[in-house]
């Protein structure tokens, strides 16, 4: 989506105008008395929470917020200014609601996580309710019932400044990058963090230019779904470290090792390390450690040339590289 996306055809949004859209509302279950927590809420004005028991807050500045409820009860709480939040945080199990159409609406916010909330949680990120353009940070995690569709439509890509991306335990996450012209990541991100996303379907350059972040220094993608690497795919150059720890079979190890050593035809310096020890993954083809091969045709032989170079392709010189032996 990135900064550029125009949405001020969007009634209410920026103008102000049309009830329905001059606040962010979620739904909290109660079974008791109990207490709700908004682990994070930062807003430039004074702005109001009002909790749906007939009380309210006003709020400056940054923080977690907590509301006492006296009994059981669906109580809808209501961000009454959403244009000045920059910042929130959602953990409480006790938040059961969140749309997407309601995010949409915090056009200013940077800063957005929301992590082991909502029973029904449905976010189905297009141009009728798209991602703020301004978030830089964004942690989905332990979302079991996540409906996440980035790139079903033209335009509806995240925000283009967002430079840390954690997404981890999303069960249901459909997020074929790459799927649509323009469906890329971010480009500025230089912190990928993929965990646990069972259903992940994620081939890297299936259409031209859906390649990783060009500023990425750190990559972990741990135990997803169908995660591809082919070899023609432009890896990016600053890239530190590289773990992938999938319960990878040895051709899969194989195809990682091939990918990372074709992708960096102009690598130089030294440092940065590769970590494919992980879980269940197997160990690569060929013989133990290695040896030199012009060009390498084994997985063993890639990783040695990628720490060695003794092919003289490139300064790739990696610090290390890790796995299962």
């Amino acid at each position: 989506m990135g900064r550029g996306l125009a949405i001020l055809g969007v009634p209410g949004v920026l103008d102000g105008g049309g009830a329905a859209d001059t606040s962010f509302s979620m739904t909290v279950t109660t079974t008791g008395a109990q207490q709700l927590k908004l682990d994070g809420l930062t807003v430039s004005a004074s702005t109001t929470v009002d909790w749906g028991d007939n009380s309210s807050n006003d709020y400056t500045g940054s923080g977690s917020r907590t509301h006492n409820y006296a009994g059981a009860g669906t109580w809808t709480v209501t961000i009454k200014q959403p244009l000045n939040v920059t910042l929130i945080d959602l953990r409480d199990t006790k938040i059961t609601s969140v749309t997407g159409a309601n995010l949409s609406k915090m056009v200013n916010l940077t800063s957005l996580t929301l992590n082991g909330i909502g029973t029904a949680l449905v976010w189905t990120v297009n141009d009728t309710a798209p991602m703020p353009s301004g978030i830089t940070t964004l942690t989905l995690a332990n979302l079991a019932n996540l409906t996440w569709d980035v790139g079903s439509v033209a335009g509806a890509n995240m925000p283009g400044g967002i430079t840390s991306l954690t997404l981890y335990d999303l069960a249901n996450l459909t997020w074929n990058v790459g799927s649509v012209a323009g469906a890329n990541m971010p480009g500025g991100i230089t912190w990928l963090y993929l965990s646990y996303l069972a259903n992940l379907t994620w081939d890297v350059g299936s259409v031209a230019g859906a390649n990783m972040p060009a500023n990425c220094t750190l990559i972990e993608i741990v135990s997803c779904g169908t995660v591809t690497i082919e070899a023609t795919d432009t890896l990016p150059a600053p890239l530190t470290s590289f773990r992938f720890e999938n319960n990878l079979s040895q051709a899969a190890v194989d195809a990682v090792l091939a990918a990372l050593y074709l992708a960096f035809p102009t690598r130089t310096g030294t440092g940065g390390t590769i970590d494919l020890v992980g879980t269940g993954n197997a160990a690569p083809s060929g013989a133990s450690p290695g040896s030199p091969e012009c060009p390498p045709t084994t997985g063993w032989n890639a990783a040695y040339e990628l720490v060695n170079d003794s092919c003289g392709v490139s300064a790739k010189h990696w610090a290390s590289v890790s796995l299962q032996t």
